[in-house]
């Protein structure tokens, strides 16, 4: 759980503060001090957005009811302008809202569970005076197949979400990697839009089917050896479910991690190449074309200005839109994983331990689901998060 509270702090607190940047740092980094540059930066700004089409990320952002009545556009403009307001105590408010609600939602099935557990042990309880012990295996496999229905229900539901969601980052990643890498072409970063291109489609591509191909199947397996391994004392198949889910963790471990390291070390290989550069372009036109170098250098720095600006803005608004599409159903699956482990807690007591066993080995199953969906993002946030800083204010 430390693990995920530390993603999910650095989605919503750290990083929004690294892609927000005014026109005084941009201003300042150029060294223009001439009247009116401010206004120069801003024309630019808005005859780039009106180049750029956001169309497809409009579509999504309504579609998923993301961008809360307002445009894309006007979003990245209130970027600029420094009027985005992410408050920290509004999102702790909505988050606990969340939890609340979550919870109280589950509720209802949890009770269920608990009475037919009560009841199962008033009727088992009887057994020495009143029934064989054929009858009492019939009433454990009702009361279980029961419990097993209500659990199931949200399980399945859980499953085709988290495809949905998986499939639903790769296509905002697709919308959004051709804009950043052309606004990254377009400043310069001609190393570094090639260096990302291939990974990029490596994760939206090979990373995110292997997600939906290898890992979900894994983790539908691990539910069905969890409920077959539950039915009956003399069914063992807790170390098939254990080979299942070791197997999904090492390959996401080995899968996350290799992408990691190279594009973390390959963004940063072609930014400071990008760099050396552009500065290099720069100098050449201030240095060596006559009489107008000064002006066409800094014409460069206001053109760049704008686009760096547009990009981070951008970036910014991806991970808006991400952290927005993934938050509520992790929330949901997280309480439902922390419920069922309640649940099991207080049934134990009363209950057949097989009951018990299941409930506790499918919220210990449930987290395989918020380990994709997390890891699909932290990559994908990953990644923007480079694109950002590569071409930054130090080039100007």
């Amino acid at each position: 759980m430390k693990r995920y509270i530390f993603l999910s702090a650095i989605f919503l607190f750290i990083i929004p503060q690294l892609f927000t940047i005014h026109y005084s740092l941009f201003i300042e980094k150029a060294g223009a001090v001439s009247y009116g540059i401010k206004e120069d930066i801003e024309d630019t700004i808005d005859d780039q957005l009106k180049q750029i089409d956001l169309t497809d990320l409009e579509n999504f952002a309504k579609s998923n009811n993301l961008n809360d009545k307002q445009s894309i556009k006007k979003m990245i403009n209130k970027i600029l302008n420094g009027e985005l307001d992410i408050s920290g105590g509004d999102f702790i408010s909505e988050l606990t809202g969340a939890l609340l609600s979550e919870f109280f939602g589950f509720l209802p099935g949890i009770i269920s569970i608990i009475v037919i557990c009560v009841f199962t042990s008033i009727i088992t309880g009887m057994r020495p005076g009143f029934m064989k012990n054929s009858t009492a295996d019939i009433i454990h496999f009702v009361a279980y197949a029961a419990i097993l229905l209500i659990v199931l229900i949200t399980v399945f539901d859980f499953i085709m979400m988290t495809n949905e969601l998986v499939t639903g980052m790769q296509t905002l990643m697709n919308i959004i990697y051709p804009v950043m890498l052309t606004l990254l072409t377009v400043l310069g970063g001609t190393v570094s839009a090639g260096t990302y291109a291939p990974l990029l489609t490596i994760l939206s591509t090979v990373i995110v089917n292997l997600m939906t191909a290898v890992i979900l199947p894994l983790f539908i397996a691990c539910i069905i050896f969890t409920i077959v391994g539950n039915i009956s004392n003399n069914v063992k198949l807790d170390k098939l479910r254990k080979f299942c889910s070791g197997t999904a963790a090492w390959i996401l471990g080995l899968t996350f991690g290799l992408f990691i390291t190279a594009i973390t070390a390959y963004g940063i290989i072609g930014a400071n190449i990008d760099t050396v550069s552009i500065k290099a372009a720069k100098f050449a036109l201030s240095g060596y074309v006559p009489i107008l170098g000064g002006y066409l250098s800094e014409g460069f720095s206001v053109i760049m200005a704008g686009s760096m600006l547009i990009k981070n803005a951008l970036g910014l608004v991806s991970i808006i839109l991400l952290t927005g599409y993934i938050l509520v159903p992790v929330i949901k699956i997280v309480v439902f994983a922390l419920v069922l482990k309640l649940c099991s807690g207080i049934i134990e007591p009363i209950a057949d331990k097989r009951v018990s066993n299941m409930l506790s080995s499918l919220s210990g199953n449930l987290y395989l689901l918020v380990t994709i969906i997390l890891g699909v993002g932290f990559l994908f946030f990953l990644s923007i998060m480079l694109m950002v800083m590569t071409v930054g204010a130090g080039t100007l």
